[in-house]
C-alpha cells in the first residue's frame, strides 16, 4: 500500500511527541511505501530534518507557508467572477462553510493564479461589502493585508500537485487536514485523521495569546481553522483521538461520531512494573515531559507547582524536555528563580 502523510509544522523538522510517533509508525510498517507531504513556515528549514528518513520513505514534498505569501503577479490580468464564485469567496472570508469542491475546481483544476484572484476588481468588491457589514471601523487596508495572509498560502498548497497515493492520511487538522481532504476528494481515495491534539483549540489558544494578530482579527483568524477542522472532519473516513474527552471536542467541532474512535496512549506496565514503591514521608518528585514552548504553557506548570510547594515542601519538579522557542526558555528560568522554587 502506498500512503501519503500530510505534516504540518512537525516530522521531520522537529523532534516531539507527533514526529515520534509518525517516525515510528513509519518504521513499524516496512511493508508500506510512504510518501511525505510537508507543510511548514519558512523555506530555510528546506531539508534540514531532525530524522533520518526510513527506506520505505519513497518521496517527499516540502511546502513552506512562506512561498504563498510571496507570490507575485506574473502578468496583467483582472480575471471576473461568476455568481457561483462570488458567493463561494463570500462564504470563505466570513469562515463559514464554502463549497471546497469548487475552491479544489479554482485553484487546483483550472490553476487560476492566486495573486490575480485576490488582486482582481470584483474580489475587492467582496472585500468592500465584507468590510461594511462586519469590520465598519476597522481600515480597508488592514483587512485587505489581513484576509491576503489568511488564505493566500491556503490558495498556493491547492495549487501543488497532489501525489497518488491508495491511502492519505493527516495527523492533524489545519492545513494538512485541509490539504489532505483536498487529495482525497481529487484522487478518490480514502482519508483517515489521527489528532494527537486537538489542533483546533491549540491554534486558538496560540492566536488569542499572540502579538502579531490585531485584536479585531483575532475572532477571524480562530473561525479559520475551526471551518478548517469542519472540512477535514466532512471528508475523513475515520477519524482518532488518544482520550475520549479529545473525542468529544471533535464532535462538538463538527466531527460525526460514528466515524470518531479513541486509540489510547500505551503504556509499558511490566517496563515499569520493577520500580520499588515510595516510602511514607520521603521526598515527593515530579516529573514533566514536555516541550518548552509557548503552546505547552510551561509557566502555568511553575506558577502551579510554586502553590504545591508551598503545601508539600521536599516536593521537586523535574521537566524533560526540547526547547522550542530559545526566548520562551529563558523566560521560563527566570520565572523559576522569581518563583524560589529550584532547589
Amino acid at each position: 500500500m502506498k500512503i501519503c502523510l500530510v505534516l504540518e509544522g512537525s516530522y521531520p523538522y522537529v523532534k516531539g511527541g507527533v514526529s515520534n510517533w509518525v517516525h515510528d509508525f513509519i518504521q513499524r510498517n516496512p511493508k508500506d511505501e510512504f510518501i511525505l507531504w510537508t507543510i511548514t513556515d519558512v523555506e530555510r528549514k528546506k531539508n534540514k530534518f531532525m530524522y533520518e528518513l526510513p527506506k520505505n520513505v519513497v518521496s517527499m514534498e516540502e511546502h513552506f507557508l512562506e512561498t504563498g505569501l510571496r507570490m507575485r503577479v506574473k502578468k496583467e490580468a483582472n480575471p471576473h467572477f461568476s455568481k457561483q464564485e462570488k458567493a463561494l469567496i463570500q462564504e470563505l472570508i466570513r469562515c463559514g462553510d464554502p463549497d471546497w469542491r469548487a475552491l479544489l475546481d479554482i485553484f487546483h483544476i483550472q490553476g487560476r493564479n492566486p495573486i490575480e484572484f485576490l488582486m482582481s476588481e470584483d474580489f475587492l468588491d467582496i472585500l468592500k461589502d465584507f468590510a461594511r457589514s462586519d469590520f465598519p471601523y476597522t481600515g480597508f487596508s488592514d483587512l485587505f493585508w489581513t484576509i491576503r495572509s489568511m488564505f493566500l498560502p491556503l490558495f498556493y498548497l491547492i495549487g501543488q500537485p497532489f501525489p497518488k497515493a491508495d491511502l492519505y492520511h493527516s495527523v492533524s487538522t489545519g492545513y494538512a487536514g485541509v490539504i489532505a481532504s483536498f487529495a482525497s476528494l481529487y484522487h478518490h481515495k480514502p482519508l483517515v485523521l489521527t489528532e494527537h491534539g486537538i489542533y483546533t483549540r491549540e491554534r486558538e489558544e496560540e492566536i488569542i495569546r499572540s502579538d502579531w494578530t490585531p485584536a479585531q482579527f483575532k475572532k477571524l483568524w480562530v473561525k479559520m481553522f475551526y471551518m478548517y477542522s469542519r472540512f477535514a472532519y466532512q471528508t475523513a473516513s475515520e477519524i482518532t483521538s488518544l482520550f475520549h474527552r479529545a473525542s468529544l471536542i471533535q464532535h462538538e467541532l463538527g466531527a460525526d461520531p460514528a466515524k470518531t474512535s479513541v486509540i489510547s496512549n500505551g503504556i509499558d506496565i511490566l517496563k515499569f512494573s520493577g520500580i520499588p514503591e515510595k516510602t511514607q514521608n520521603s521526598h515527593l518528585r515530579i516529573g514533566a515531559i514536555v516541550r518548552i514552548a509557548p503552546i505547552k504553557d510551561v509557566k502555568t506548570l511553575l506558577y502551579t507547582f510554586a502553590r504545591f510547594k508551598q503545601e508539600i515542601p521536599n516536593a521537586s519538579l523535574h521537566i524533560l524536555g526540547g526547547v522550542d522557542d530559545e526566548n520562551y526558555y529563558a523566560e521560563c528560568k527566570e520565572l523559576v528563580e522569581f518563583l524560589g522554587v529550584q532547589d
